[in-house]
C-alpha cells in the first residue's frame, strides 16, 4: 500500500535532490517515493514504467539511488544506483545486510491486446527477490562517482514467492532470514534462507486464511512473528475484519500459526486499524507482552447492544495462552464527556506511548492517559474543546 512521505522525509528529499541536480544527475521518475536507511547508506526509490515493443505493455521498474551517510561526511553523497523489475510494497521491502541490498518487488498484472487483437489480461501478479552487491558495484559513465549495483542472487518471478496472481502484502528481513506474505484468496506465509547471497531460497510455506500487513519479530532470538492484518474468506477472499496472528518460526522449514484473534465477532460488524498501513501506530511491549492497536469497530448487529468503538485496544500475547483482549480505550466517549462535538480536518496522528505503566493514546481529536494495569482513565485532553464553531474550521458531528 502506498505511503506518502512524511514532512521530515520531504525536507530530506528536498535537500538531497537539490544537491543531486547540481551534479547533473536525475531520477527517471519521481513517482511513489520510498525511503530506507541503514547505518551508513540512505536509499531512495521511485517507480517508473517503460514500454516493451515485444509485449506491447508497460513494464514496471523501481529505480534505486543510494547515498553514503556514514562517518567522515556531513552530507549525503550519491554512490549507488540500480534498476529492478516491479514495485516495492513499502520501506520494509529493502534491507541492507553487510555489503548486499535485498529488494523484494511485485510485478503488477497487465492488461492489453493479445495476438488476436482482444483486450484481455496478458500477465498476472508475480513477485521476486533480488540481492544486489554494493561491494562489486561498477562505475557509471558520467555519473559523478555513482556506481551501478550488480545482481548477485535472485528468486525469480513465479518461482516460489506467491501463488498465481498473488502479490506481496507484508515483508520483513532479519539478518540471514526473511519473511514474506502474499495474498489473493489465502495467505501464504513464506520463510526465506538468505544466508548465501548468491542462492536465496524459499524454505518454508504456511497457507492460512486472510493476510498480514505488518510482521513484528518477538520472543527469544526472534523465534516468533507477531502479525496484524485482515481475516478473509478462504473460498472468495472477501475481507472479514482485522486479525492478529502469532507465528512460530523457530524452525524455518516448518512455520506454524500458533494463535489468531479476529476483532469482529459477527458478520454484522466491520473493523479497521491504522496499523495496517501506518506501522508507527503499532505498539508491542516485550516485557509485559502486551499489544496496543488502534481499532475502529462499527456494529450493525440488531441485538440491542451497540459494540461500536473508535480508539485503542490492548491485547495480551502469549505463546501458550494465545492472544486475548484486555481492554478498550474509546476516543469517541472521551469527546462526548468533554461536551464538544466539533471536529475539523486537522487530525492528530494515531500513536500510543507508555511511560511508568501509564498508557497515552492519541487519535483523531483526543489524547487520553490510562493506567495500563487497572484500565482506569487518568486524564483526557480535547484540543477541540475551546474552538469557536462560528469562526474556526469546525464542523459538528
Amino acid at each position: 500500500m502506498y505511503q506518502s512521505p512524511t514532512m521530515m522525509e520531504v525536507l530530506i528529499l528536498r535537500e538531497i535532490f537539490a544537491m543531486y541536480l547540481l551534479q547533473g544527475l536525475f531520477f527517471p521518475s519521481f513517482y511513489d517515493v520510498t525511503i530506507y536507511a541503514s547505518n551508513a547508506t540512505l536509499f531512495i526509490t521511485t517507480k517508473g514504467h517503460k514500454y516493451v515493443n515485444e509485449t506491447r505493455i508497460y513494464e514496471e521498474s523501481t529505480y534505486i539511488l543510494g547515498f553514503y551517510i556514514g562517518s567522515g561526511t556531513s552530507r549525503a553523497i550519491p554512490k549507488y544506483f540500480a534498476e529492478v523489475p516491479g514495485h516495492l510494497l513499502n520501506r520494509y521491502s529493502m534491507d541492507q545486510h553487510g555489503d548486499n541490498l535485498r529488494v523484494a518487488t511485485t510485478n503488477s498484472a497487465q492488461w492489453g491486446l493479445n495476438e488476436h487483437g482482444q483486450y484481455t489480461q496478458i500477465t498476472y501478479n508475480s513477485n521476486q527477490l533480488i540481492i544486489l552487491s554494493l561491494a562489486s558495484a561498477k562505475s557509471m559513465e558520467g555519473s559523478a562517482g555513482v556506481t551501478v549495483m550488480s545482481e548477485v542472487g535472485k528468486i525469480d518471478a513465479n518461482k516460489g514467492i506467491g501463488l498465481k496472481d498473488e502479490k506481496i502484502y507484508a515483508i520483513r528481513f532479519l539478518g540471514n532470514v526473511g519473511f514474506i506474505v502474499t495474498f489473493r484468496q489465502t495467505d501464504p506465509f513464506y520463510t526465506l534462507d538468505l544466508s548465501t547471497p548468491n542462492n536465496p531460497r524459499v524454505i518454508g510455506e504456511l497457507k492460512v486464511s486472510g493476510f498480514s500487513s505488518y510482521l513484528h519479530p518477538i520472543g527469544p532470538d526472534n523465534s516468533l512473528i507477531l502479525a496484524v492484518g485482515q481475516e478473509a474468506d478462504k473460498e472468495t477472499g472477501r475481507i472479514l475484519g482485522v486479525q492478529i496472528s502469532l507465528f512460530d518460526v523457530s524452525k524455518l522449514d516448518e512455520p506454524k500459526l500458533l494463535h489468531r484473534h479476529v476483532i469482529e465477532e459477527s458478520t454484522e460488524q466491520y473493523s479497521s486499524s491504522e496499523s495496517l498501513y501506518d506501522y508507527h501506530a503499532f505498539r508491542y511491549l516485550p516485557l509485559s507482552k502486551a499489544l496496543i492497536l488502534p481499532i475502529s469497530l462499527i456494529d450493525y448487529d440488531n441485538d440491542g447492544v451497540d459494540d461500536s468503538m473508535d480508539g485503542f485496544s490492548v491485547f495480551s500475547v502469549n505463546e501458550i495462552y494465545g492472544i486475548n483482549h484486555m481492554m478498550d480505550i474509546s476516543h469517541i466517549d472521551a469527546v462526548e464527556k468533554e461536551s464538544s462535538r466539533c471536529w475539523y480536518s486537522e487530525l492528530l496522528p494515531t500513536r500510543s506511548l507508555v511511560f511508568s505503566g501509564k498508557l497515552t493514546t492519541i487519535k483523531g481529536h483526543t489524547v487520553i492517559n490510562t493506567d495500563l494495569t487497572s484500565g482506569k482513565e487518568i486524564w483526557t485532553y480535547n484540543p477541540d474543546k475551546n474552538l469557536d464553531t462560528g469562526k474556526e474550521k469546525c464542523f459538528p458531528w
